[in-house]
């Protein structure tokens, strides 16, 4: 029938019977917790899935034409090599904070993040193009001052 990006896999949309299911990459049925949990990232009151329309990210309300805009486009924001560490940030196109409702509450969908050295693993997000291009600024320069100090 179609395919669905789901945040953790991809999946397969099948007829069973007069049914549609649902199955992973491996053609197993996705399950209740699967079910609910594209369920909730597309039905929920507050968009959790977002697009970019230049650098400005843009409520998503439907599976497939996010999974298409996430599958076809660069969501790089910056990238960095310093003496072997990657730092790197990017969109996520899904919005990873916890509001459960909190007022004033902005969408957390860019990420940076170290890969090697000895602030492997380091994460920080932020909710703009702006405030992500300045996060990474600040961890390149973390990055830099702990390889500094080694």
């Amino acid at each position: 029938m179609g395919r669905i990006a789901a945040p953790d896999r991809l999946v397969l949309l099948k007829q069973w019977g007069t049914d549609p299911i649902l199955l992973d990459n491996n053609e197993e049925p996705l399950g209740v917790t699967g079910l609910y949990y594209l369920r909730a990232m597309t039905n929920y009151k507050r968009p959790y899935l977002f697009k970019l329309e230049g650098h400005k990210p843009v409520p998503v309300h439907d599976a497939l034409i996010w999974g298409r805009w996430i599958e076809d486009n660069n969501r790089i924001v910056k990238s960095d090599m310093l003496q072997g560490i990657h730092v790197s940030t990017v969109f996520l196109g899904i919005d990873h904070g916890h509001d459960f409702g909190q007022s004033g509450y902005k969408p957390l969908l860019f990420e940076t993040m170290v890969f090697g050295g000895p602030l492997d693993g380091q994460i920080q997000r932020y909710a703009t193009w702006t405030g992500a291009e300045a996060g990474h600024a600040k961890m390149v320069q973390k990055v830099k001052d702990a390889v500094i100090t080694e």
